[in-house]
């Protein structure tokens, strides 16, 4: 414990020394990129701007209170010991908010589709001009864990490049066979279109149906083509040709990346896709630069957030996955081929709802890799992907007294008959290293408010959750790490106030439903200090503690009120961990089977 405190102390003197950099101002009323950005009279204007900005130790970007800014932050570079570079507010009024999402409440972005049902305006996509940084090379083929390929470049008699897979053992997971072009750069803010052939045949056969090469679109990805991989881009509008003997494909991409990369990569994760014995051809037919008119649903919708004229209520749609199945009001269907927005109403919807944000697929603050950095006093909300995403390897940062608000929702793959969605307050990979998160708030978050997890390995040190308080998320906290190289050296979850856990909009929608307040499953990693205590745990709708593994003996719990207001909550199973009962084991079941919680309480207010 006194190794915590000295910890916590110690982050909390780094945010108050004095930080000796310049301080920066964004205003998105009266501001204007071309200012200096230094006074309040001569803010920046945009998140562009801020974004495009390499900071120096010890400077402070401070944006406006009471204003918004739709898109995110990416922190590109670190502060140093003593000299954090800190994101804030300034002003008086409400927390400065960033949205992930599209303003639907207008008239001109409907057109009726047929009866009942209304359809987002069509993308326009104007050729640009050749793509010469774009070639027809230098393709790869990337196998691991179980998967075993065989990979082939060849000519075809017009003189064009082939490239063959033959999986000689298949998988179940996306990324364990890729189809991988690196590297190639990618012009700032731009977009492109990509064509080529595909065929998958297994005796003499083509496979390559419609099911299977909507399969191959999704599998597409315009990424970083090192690590830590990030997202450059993604398929904005997609178009497929099946033949007889080739499928035909189209996908325009529209890219992130905020200035010219050298580093850019297209990968189809393709494991599940491939059956054994089966071989993927590819043909690349080249590129071209082009022009996107749109309304703006350039990735994944995971939610529409709406209030309905007359009232201040804010509800959710419902996710669909076709057109089909829009049978209730309020029901929506994105299509990612055609990058267009389906939904169920009578009347043109932007006369119905006075609110209607269409949360996107991204992350609202992106840390990865990163340290010493502190953000504070923002608000973080509509976003269909994650609300901060950090790790793996930040070290020295505070995250504290920030709202996330109405994230997730976001498709994230879909394995058999189900699709799978996505998205978390904060979320930290694997090896991390002084690290406080506090006094935050989240709100209505599709997967969990908090996490640590990954497939790989590394260390965490010395990290806190501390003083958060979360409403209305599926899980609260949860933890996962898959591989037996991971190390926890020190994670402190401790007085947090978790309330209604599974009573927030995305617990009807989900298949996978997992409401609790302490996640845990895919543990492998060695631990040498976990602790979770002096929390409040109000109110859930399935379980207090929910671990998909029996080593919740290792995680040391205690000190923590539950409360669940049941008649008689003592006789509640409310607790679960590998290797007992699916309905749970009640409190006392759970403190002596575990030798957990001895100095806590569970009531029924």
């Amino acid at each position: 414990m006194k190794r915590i405190v000295s910890f916590v102390l110690a982050l909390l003197a780094f945010c108050v020394i004095p930080a000796y950099g310049e301080k920066y101002f964004v205003d998105n009323v009266s501001g204007s990129d071309s200012a200096s950005g230094t006074t309040p009279e001569a803010a920046w204007k945009t998140l562009r701007n801020v974004n495009r900005q390499d900071f120096s130790p010890g400077d402070t970007i401070a944006f406006r209170s009471g204003q918004i800014w739709r898109g995110g932050i990416t922190c590109r570079v670190s502060g140093e010991e003593g000299r954090p570079i800190t994101y804030t507010r300034y002003g008086e009024g409400e927390k400065p908010q960033f949205w992930g999402s599209v303003d639907m409440a207008r008239s001109e972005n409907w057109e009726l589709f047929s009866p009942g049902i209304w359809v987002s305006a069509e993308d326009k996509v104007i050729t640009c001009g050749e793509y010469e940084a774009f070639a027809n090379g230098n393709w790869t083929c990337y196998s691991e864990n179980a998967a075993k390929t065989k990979w082939r470049a060849e000519k075809d008699s017009e003189g064009r490049n082939v490239y063959s897979i033959d999986c000689l053992k298949p998988t179940e997971r996306n990324c364990d066979i890729q189809l991988n072009y690196s590297s190639f750069t990618i012009p700032a803010e731009s977009a492109f279109r990509f064509r080529f052939l595909m065929r998958l045949e297994k005796d003499g056969k083509n496979l390559l149906d419609k099911e299977q090469a909507a399969r191959i679109m999704k599998s597409l990805n315009l990424i970083q083509a090192a690590k830590p991989w990030g997202q450059y881009g993604s398929v904005a509008r997609s178009l497929v040709k099946p033949g007889p003997e080739w499928t035909e494909f189209e996908a325009v991409f529209k890219t992130r990346n905020i200035e010219t990369v050298k580093d850019g990569r297209i990968s189809f994760f393709c494991g599940p896709i491939l059956p054994e014995g089966s071989t993927l051809i590819l043909i690349p037919l080249g590129a071209e630069l082009v022009q996107i008119e749109s309304v703006g649903f350039f990735h994944d919708v995971g939610n529409i957030i709406m209030s309905k004229k007359g009232f201040n209520e804010k509800i959710c749609a419902w996710k669909r996955w076709s057109i089909e199945t829009l049978q209730d009001e309020g029901d929506y269907f994105h299509d990612l081929e055609t990058n267009r927005l389906y939904f169920r109403s009578e009347k043109n919807p932007a006369e119905v709802y006075s609110m209607m944000e269409a949360a996107c697929r991204g992350n609202l603050f992106n840390l990865a890799n990163r340290e010493h950095i502190v953000v504070e006093g923002l608000t973080f909300a509509y976003s269909g992907g994650h609300g901060l995403r950090g790790g793996p390897d930040c070290r020295h940062c505070v995250v504290r007294e920030n709202d996330f608000l109405w994230i997730g929702g976001s498709w994230l793959y879909t394995r058999g008959p189900i699709p799978t969605r996505y998205g978390n307050g904060i979320e930290f990979w694997e090896g991390n290293e002084e690290l406080l998160i506090e006094n935050n708030y989240f709100f209505q978050i599709y997967d969990t408010a908090m996490t640590n997890q990954g497939p790989g390995a590394g260390e965490l040190k010395e990290m806190v959750w501390r003083g958060n308080r979360c409403e209305k998320c599926e899980q609260c906290y949860e933890i996962w790490f898959s591989n037996p190289e991971m190390t926890v050296k020190s994670l402190v979850v401790e007085g947090n106030d978790f309330r209604d856990s599974g009573y927030g909009w995305s617990h009807a929608q989900r298949p996978d439903k997992r409401a609790t307040h302490f996640l845990a499953y895919g543990f492998n990693a060695k631990v040498e200090k976990i602790l979770y205590q002096n929390n409040y745990l109000g109110r859930t709708r399935d379980k207090m503690i929910w671990f998909h593994h029996s080593r919740i003996g290792e995680f040391k719990v205690d000190k923590n009120q539950y409360v669940q207001p049941e008649t008689d909550p003592a006789a509640a199973r409310l607790f679960y961990w590998g290797g007992q009962p699916k309905e749970g084991v009640t409190f006392e079941e759970y403190r002596r089977l575990t030798g957990n919680d001895k100095n806590s309480l569970l009531s029924s207010d």
